[in-house]
C-alpha cells in the first residue's frame, strides 16, 4: 500500500534531520580520529558537501511530493466544480442560460431560502 503524501513528506523530512545527525556524528568521528588539523579542515568541508547534497536531493523529493498534491487537489475541486454545475444544470433544466443569468437564478433561489428561514423562525410555534 503507498504512502499518502503526508506521510511521504514527514519520511522525508525525517530523512533530512537523521542526515544532519549524521553529520555531526561524522564530523565528531573525524575530530577524534585526525591530528593534522589542515587534512581536518579538508575531510570535514567533504563530509558537509556530501551531506548538503544529499539534503538537497530530500528537500527536491519533498517539493516534489508537495507539488503532486497541490495538482491532485486542484483537479480533485475542478471535477467536483464541473460536476456540482452538471447537475445544476440537469435539475433545473436550464442548458442553454447564460453564466450571469445562471448567477441571478441561483441568488434568488438562495434569496428564497433565507426568506423562508425567516419567515420559519417568526411563525413557528414556540415551546
Amino acid at each position: 500500500m503507498a504512502n499518502t503524501s503526508a506521510e511521504q513528506i514527514k519520511l522525508l523530512e525525517q530523512k533530512i534531520d537523521d542526515e544532519k545527525g549524521k553529520l555531526k556524528e561524522r564530523i565528531s568521528k573525524l575530530i577524534d580520529k585526525e591530528k593534522d588539523t589542515a587534512n581536518l579542515v579538508i575531510l570535514i568541508d567533504e563530509e558537509k558537501a556530501a551531506s548538503a547534497k544529499k539534503i538537497e536531493q530530500l528537500k527536491h523529493q519533498k517539493d516534489a511530493i508537495e507539488k503532486r498534491e497541490q495538482v491532485r487537489k486542484r483537479k480533485e475541486r475542478t471535477r467536483r466544480l464541473i460536476q456540482h454545475g452538471a447537475l445544476a444544470e440537469k435539475y433545473f433544466n436550464c442548458p442553454d442560460i447564460a453564466t450571469s443569468d445562471f448567477e441571478k437564478f441561483l441568488q434568488s433561489i438562495v434569496n428564497q431560502v433565507q426568506i423562508d428561514k425567516i419567515l420559519y423562525e417568526i411563525v413557528r410555534p414556540k415551546k
